[in-house]
């Protein structure tokens, strides 16, 4: 019985050997990582200059920029400058698709440089990841757990990586966004989301747990925190995390730079800017500030950094700032909705005046309203649809002419069939470097 036991014992011991070389293995390794980590984040700013990082998800990442120089972090250093001209040096250790627990290690990251503030956005994405206390308890601290975690369950972010691609697609499990942040370094997900999501409860019971626990590493070395809202903070998911950021910023004496009151005055009209005078207009403003799945545009940073601006002075970070209209960027090239009309004497034919690369289509239907594209239109054109026996929806005949025209052409036979009351939209939509980002309509043209 004895050597029987002593034979197990060496079995079991055999088997861990090579699990625990290999978990040292990966903790050294995420010693030198580590260190490296450091020394690029150091290399990435002017170390003369007070330090402000920038942690979160896409949404501080700037998934659909390609130009860096139009990424929150880089906006708020260039108004920094104009402010005093000394500036702030900024940090972006934002990743896509980041979870708050994510987020925490960033500003872990963060504070190891002695910054004067860390600004934080985060929260979106808790809701569809599992925090890694809802898994093997502490056995999630051993590197080998996440390492099994990314390659076989993808359950979180892979390491940096050189591959390219896009954002998410509807239907795909995989995606990447490689373009590379001011480290050097570009950042391949692997995504898997449950078929069910997070309760909302429980993912905003994390990101409490989590931004206290920044708090607390901010307070460490003495910097602020600084709390931003989603620029779509008013639409139902988003509009969780924006009331659980206000609450904890109200209860820990936090500054918030709330991007998504000021988002919603952009599109919807308050303080500077008059209301939309159509619902083309609204749509129009809208795709000017946020792409089609609600991450910031270029216009839509250029408003936030302001915002943000506004809480680093309060926080008594950033000298010399004079407060500013956030809604400036809406009267610079106000946004244009697309203009679809009939061409004369052609009661079939339509054109659209577009940009280079934008695709369209032509949508026919009945009063009401449906879904286009992503997009909700004012028309029914499922019904029409049912009634017809054919898609009313049209594509486009060639590319865009030497004007800049997309033409459409309402066949024949269908448009004998139309009832009365049947109007026409053409729904846009308008890419970036990593596909489809925004969708726009046009105005509504009675057919008859």
């Amino acid at each position: 019985m004895a050597s029987l036991r002593a034979r197990v014992v060496l079995a079991v011991a055999a088997a861990l050997v090579p699990i625990v070389v290999l978990e040292a293995g990966l903790q050294i390794a995420g010693v030198f990582a580590r260190h490296e980590a450091r020394k690029r984040a150091q290399a990435a700013y002017d170390p003369k200059l007070p330090l402000v990082a920038f942690a979160g998800d896409s949404n501080m990442y700037g998934a659909y920029i390609d130009q860096p120089a139009m990424t929150l972090p880089r906006q708020v250093e260039r108004l920094a400058l104009r402010a005093n001209g000394k500036g702030l040096a900024t940090l972006n250790l934002g990743v896509p698709a980041s979870p708050s627990w994510r987020v925490l290690e960033q500003v872990q990251r963060a504070v190891e440089l002695k910054p004067v503030a860390v600004v934080v956005r985060c929260g979106i994405n808790n809701q569809w990841q599992v925090p890694p206390e809802e898994g093997l308890g502490v056995l999630e601290s051993l590197k080998i757990v996440r390492w099994a975690r990314i390659r076989f369950f993808n359950k979180s972010l892979a390491e940096p990586s050189p591959e390219t691609g896009g954002v998410p697609r509807e239907g795909s499990a995989q995606f990447a966004i490689a373009r590379p942040n001011r480290l050097g370094e570009s950042h391949r997900l692997e995504v898997d989301r449950p078929a069910v999501s997070i309760p909302f409860e429980t993912a905003m019971a994390q990101l409490d747990r989590d931004v206290r626990a920044m708090h607390r590493l901010a307070q460490g070395v003495g910097a602020k925190l600084v709390l931003a809202t989603y620029s779509a903070g008013f639409e139902t998911a988003f509009s969780h995390t924006r009331r659980t950021m206000k609450s904890l910023a109200a209860e820990l004496s936090l500054e918030i730079a709330d991007c998504a009151a000021t988002a919603q005055q952009a599109i919807e009209g308050g303080g500077s800017q008059p209301a939309p005078a159509s619902y083309e207009e609204r749509i129009a403003r809208r795709a000017s500030i946020l792409t089609r799945d609600r991450h910031p545009t270029g216009r839509g940073y250029s408003i936030e950094a302001i915002v943000v601006s506004d809480a680093l002075s309060r926080a008594g970070v950033l000298d010399g700032w004079k407060p500013k209209d956030p809604l400036e960027p809406m009267r610079t090239d106000p946004p244009k909705a697309p203009a679809l009309e009939r061409i004369p004497g052609e009661p079939s034919q339509f054109r659209l005046r577009t940009l280079m690369g934008d695709r369209a289509v032509l949508a026919l239907g009945t009063p009401g309203e449906s879904i286009v594209k992503e997009m909700s239109v004012p028309l029914n054109w499922k019904a029409l649809r049912e009634s017809t026996g054919s898609s009313p929806l049209i594509a486009a005949g060639a590319k865009p002419d030497n004007d800049g025209f997309i033409s459409f052409t309402i066949p024949e036979a269908m448009l004998r069939s139309l009832p009365t009351g049947v109007r026409a939209i053409a729904v846009v939509e308008r890419g970036g470097e990593f596909g489809a980002a925004c969708v726009l309509c046009s105005n509504v043209v009675e057919l008859r």
